[in-house]
């Protein structure tokens, strides 16, 4: 198997600090920027990303002769559970939802004092075909309900020989 699924835990926007969060939680985070800083072009390289996202990031770098000036839009704060050979999403969420499910009213706290939503990215690259289920069981559907977030999922197909 070589399909990869990752979950996350995320609030992106702005008028909130990577700290406050962080605080209010009481997790830190696996990821985290401010907006207006500066994206790294060697750390971008040096993730578990494919190949093909790699080539992409050198075309971009290389398109900018004198350097890679890119910055942050927006601040964010993102938990996750990190890439993971899977084909079964649901089993990944349920990793994510044993880091959270003794947080959910601080979650609500921070949507509130911050008016902000939740956001649950998951980010699968398929490989070769190998389609993962996309499926939620009744005590994923139910924490989503609880923590009032929004799902993102992203797809991307790999083609690997």
């Amino acid at each position: 198997m070589k399909t990869k699924i990752d979950v996350g835990f995320a609030y992106i926007g702005n008028g909130f600090s990577v700290e406050s969060i962080t605080s209010a939680l009481d997790i830190l985070p696996t990821k985290a920027w401010d907006k207006g800083e500066k994206i790294n072009y060697e750390d971008i390289l040096t993730k578990d990303i494919s190949k093909d996202t790699k080539r992409k990031f050198m075309e971009i770098q290389n398109a900018h002769t004198d350097s890679f000036d890119m910055h942050r839009k927006s601040t964010k704060w993102e938990v996750s559970v990190g890439q993971t050979y899977s084909l079964d999403v649901n089993e990944q969420f349920k990793k994510l939802i044993r880091i959270l499910d003794s947080k959910v009213n601080k979650i609500l706290e921070v949507n509130e004092k911050f008016n902000m939503t939740p956001q649950i990215s998951i980010v699968i690259e398929v490989v070769n075909g190998e389609t993962p289920a996309i499926f939620f069981d009744s005590q994923t559907v139910n924490f989503m309900s609880k923590i009032k977030g929004s799902i993102d999922i992203d797809l991307y197909y790999m083609q690997y020989d």
